[in-house]
């Protein structure tokens, strides 16, 4: 990154699905934490995003929510690709039934999120499916490390 780069804030809102999410197939989960970049939605940025639903933080039970914080922080990530969920389904959390995910890369003081992609295990077995496409537009977005982190780890708190 050049020292021109916009550094954007990170903000964890409480939220909920938006009206017509709920379907016979998700009765549950409906208030999740909306990621907003300098005060607008991600959700808003990625367009339509009914079909993976729920920000993957806020909801699920206390490990997978703490699995996916580490993710954001610099852990390594359970998934092949080694990406990080970013939304995920408001009914199970697993990323079979999708995932919005990106590279999430941390230097020099600054995350990066960039290369966003709809991305889930078992089209095929062997490699999985990660569409780069659909999101080719969005990103990528520059946080300074230290209020990024302190948004990721006070979570718990909203």
């Amino acid at each position: 990154m050049n020292g021109q780069a916009h550094i954007s804030k990170l903000s964890l809102v409480r939220s909920e699905l938006p009206d017509g999410f709920a379907s016979s197939w998700t009765e549950s989960h409906h208030t999740y934490l909306e990621f907003e970049i300098d005060g607008i939605a991600l959700r808003a940025l990625l367009g339509d995003v009914r079909t993976v639903g729920a920000g993957a933080l806020g909801w699920m039970e206390s490990s997978e929510d703490d699995r996916v914080a580490a993710t954001l922080i610099g852990q390594p990530s359970i998934l092949e690709t080694g990406r990080a969920e970013l939304y995920t389904c408001p009914e199970c959390g697993h990323i079979g039934c999708g995932s919005i995910t990106a590279v999430v890369e941390i230097r020099g003081g600054l995350v990066i999120w960039r290369d966003f992609g709809l991305e889930r295990d078992w089209d095929d077995p062997q490699d999985g499916f990660l569409n780069l496409e659909c999101y080719r537009d969005i990103g990528p977005f520059v946080f300074g490390w230290s209020q990024y982190c302190d948004t990721i780890t006070a979570r718990g708190s909203l």
